[in-house]
């Protein structure tokens, strides 16, 4: 028995590491190629003749660097706006009893069965009629309601693993329920509210589908949109693509290595739920 175990921990550990290599090898190729001194992105991983060309160009000679604030923008805003209303819709589910509710609470989470696809020609129909085309924080408007219903779904399973026993302490304490919510549980949940927060900004950063339908500007493209640009008709920048690629994966990778302990005590407390 003993030995039937290791064997089956030896092969886990061996499948784990045939899929980080696998994941982790594109990333390699793509930070290889933008330090290519031409734009061949054929060839090794190791570049003969390393070179941050690329990477001076796109920061001096191109419009990421504006690209780069204006998805900033966007995607803050969107963070600010997702955070206290799912977590308020949250709390709702999760401690309230009102008419409706269970419906209420799978219609929400039925939008996430939608495609982007299906969502983007209506969203762009009622942005040229309410006159929202190339805002940043319109933009973020659209991008909070289209991550709210996962970030309900996050904080509505993380309330739901607070023991109620706190609720009726607060109660015989004299709080009332707002006080519940913003003195007892809102402390608590904050992994979940954090957990949420990278969500938003991480889900947000990486679109290029509403972005690119809901702006027509060039100066208020988002770093996903101003990637695109590199590509010409006739020729394609590919050293800078794959630098640009790199400076937009980057606060993705530094956020998530940063936060990541939340975001998995998160989903793991919501599938508990």
């Amino acid at each position: 028995m003993k030995v039937t175990k290791r064997i089956k921990r030896a092969l886990l550990r061996i499948g784990v590491v045939v899929v980080a290599v696998f994941t982790i090898i594109p990333f390699v190729w793509v930070i290889s190629a933008s330090l290519r001194t031409s734009n061949v992105i054929t060839g090794g991983i190791v570049p003969n003749h390393p070179s941050l060309a690329n990477y001076t160009y796109v920061l001096t000679n191109s419009s990421l660097p504006a690209n780069f604030v204006n998805s900033l923008v966007a995607c803050g805003f969107a963070t600010l706006l997702n955070i206290p209303v799912a977590t308020l819709a949250a709390f709702a589910f999760s401690r309230l009893h009102f008419l409706g509710k269970r419906h209420l609470y799978l219609s929400v989470l039925i939008t996430q069965l939608l495609p982007g696809a299906a969502i983007v020609i209506p969203l762009y129909q009622l942005w040229a009629t309410v006159g929202f085309f190339n805002s940043r924080f319109a933009l973020g408007l659209a991008y909070a309601g289209i991550t709210m219903a996962v970030g309900i779904l996050l904080l509505r399973g993380f309330f739901d693993t607070i023991p109620r026993d706190l609720d009726e302490a607060a109660a015989i304490d004299g709080c009332n329920l707002l006080q519940t919510f913003y003195l007892i549980l809102l402390p608590l949940a904050k992994p979940a509210i954090i957990a949420t927060a990278i969500y938003t900004f991480l889900t947000t950063w990486q679109d290029f589908l509403f972005s690119s339908s809901l702006m027509n500007d060039p100066s208020q493209f988002t770093l996903t949109v101003g990637l695109y640009s590199f590509i010409g008709a006739y020729a394609t920048n590919w050293g800078a693509i794959m630098a640009g690629a790199v400076i937009t994966a980057a606060p993705i990778v530094i956020i998530f290595a940063l936060l990541q302990k939340y975001f998995v005590q998160t989903v793991v407390g919501s599938v508990k739920g």
